[in-house]
């Protein structure tokens, strides 16, 4: 009873996920180099004045030209709850609390 709970529930968050896209993904790797070989091949360069990703036959409907590759933290260090946050929100979220605390009641 308690495992048909948990796919219940796994299925209805899934169908809520797939509702309300963050636009992120996190991939894992069998080794840090090759981590590092994707991470590379989507590094641009200040100097490059015109950036190429690798290419496949999809390539057109996935637009990797606007992806951000960057290496994720670990997961126990990731807040999930925030991923569908605007980081213009997070920003401006981390302003304020940081902000009251310097707030002095006399």
């Amino acid at each position: 009873i308690l495992l048909t709970y948990f796919f219940l529930l796994c299925n209805e968050e899934k169908d809520n996920s797939l509702k309300h896209p963050v636009g992120i993904v996190f991939l894992t790797f069998e080794t840090l180099n090759n981590a590092k070989e994707v991470f590379d091949s989507f590094s641009r360069s200040v100097l490059q004045c015109s950036y190429e990703p690798p290419m496949s036959s999809i390539s057109a409907l996935l637009k990797p030209k606007q992806w951000e590759v960057s290496f994720a933290t670990t997961p126990e260090d990731i807040y999930w709850e925030n991923l569908n946050v605007s980081r213009r929100f997070l920003t401006l979220k981390y302003i304020v609390s940081s902000r009251s605390n310097d707030v002095v009641i006399e």
